[in-house]
């Protein structure tokens, strides 16, 4: 067997090279070749901004017949100025019968200087968070609580942040409802709520309630009292409401008898109710009540104070009366004779 000494020293990348290019053509020479430990040179400084140095590879021992001999140190290689990391200790594959050869990376190589890299993104101050690369506050309606999108805007109002969640602030005269700045019904109100994206009246002035959100007064018939609903109304009449009840006012001739406006007799003083109908109470002095209705005293029908017809008169003559009593008067051509009318 022969033995083959290979011993250089080489430096920088070309001659590193250059020894592995040797050690495996003499290890391909064939069986029974020793390579004994040659040294390889150190490994060239990484680029600047972090490449590593190319490792020095060290000789392996002889590989039997049709063996390969070691492969060559890996390249170091460092991001943001590390050091360059030791070449790979190399493996050969084996021929046919033989066995494999080995190789053992050389010495690290010295990286250079170079710039830092980016990490992951900066660390935000307490009360801010990171939208796009930067630092936004908490507290803004650009970057509201956590978010990276704005607060939505909004009319009669200003949008506002509490450093967690959007909110409104809205002008005189409006409440925020359902995410909107919306009128409220400030008539008689006091106070306001919201119903859905309305606002309403949640409470009124003095002499006003709260009906379907706004302030209605209580002397109202269609709210009278503490009531939403509307007085009834009856025939021959106009609904009022004195704060706390309803009532009615019955027109003209009219009188209020068991619920109903009932239509009462002409040329009376004083009335009356009799059930539902209105009766006179009391007439003036030419006429006196009959069946509830002021009739005349002079009437044949209803003489003095008497509520019956006077009687038939005799031939040729009408009945008349005085105001106090029933007579007769004879047709033109006649006289009373008596109790009866004769030719003249």
């Amino acid at each position: 067997m022969r033995e083959v000494t290979a011993s250089a020293v080489v430096e920088g990348p070309t001659g590193s090279l250059a020894l592995l290019f040797a050690v495996l053509l003499l290890a391909s020479c064939g069986a029974g070749v020793v390579i004994t430990n040659g040294t390889g040179g150190g490994g060239v400084a990484g680029a600047t901004g972090g490449g590593g140095g190319v490792a020095g590879a060290t000789g392996g021992d002889g590989g039997d017949a049709g063996g390969t001999g070691g492969g060559g140190g890996g390249i170091a290689g460092a991001m943001g100025g590390d050091s360059g990391v030791a070449g790979a200790t190399g493996g050969g594959g084996g021929g046919a019968g033989g066995q494999a050869g080995t190789a053992t990376g050389g010495s690290t190589g010295t990286g250079g200087s170079g710039d830092g890299g980016m990490d992951g993104g900066p660390g935000c101050a307490t009360g801010n968070h990171l939208c796009l690369g930067s630092c936004v506050p908490n507290n803004s309606v650009a970057s509201c609580g956590s978010s990276c999108s704005p607060c939505p805007g909004t009319t009669n109002g200003a949008t506002t942040c509490d450093g967690t969640s959007c909110g409104l602030s809205c002008n005189v005269g409006y409440q925020a409802c359902g995410g909107a700045c919306v009128v409220c019904p400030t008539a008689n109100a006091t106070t306001f709520t919201c119903s859905g994206t309305t606002c309403v009246a949640s409470g009124c002035a003095t002499g006003y309630h709260v009906c379907s959100g706004a302030c209605v007064s209580n002397m109202a018939p269609a709210t009278c009292g503490a009531s939403c609903t509307s007085c009834p109304a009856i025939a021959n009449s106009v609904a009022n409401c004195d704060g706390l009840n309803c009532g009615i006012t019955c027109n003209t001739n009219h009188r209020l008898c068991a619920g109903t406006c009932a239509p009462c007799p002409p040329d009376t003083l004083t009335f009356s109710c009799s059930g539902t109908q209105c009766l006179a109470a009391s007439c003036d002095p030419s006429r006196h009540i009959c069946s509830g209705q002021c009739v005349s005293k002079s009437s044949v029908a209803t003489c003095g104070t008497s509520c019956s017809p006077c009687p038939a008169p005799p031939s040729n003559a009408t009945a008349t009366c005085n105001g106090t009593s029933c007579g007769f008067a004879c047709n033109s051509g006649y006289v009373a004779c008596g109790s009866a009318c004769c030719t003249a």
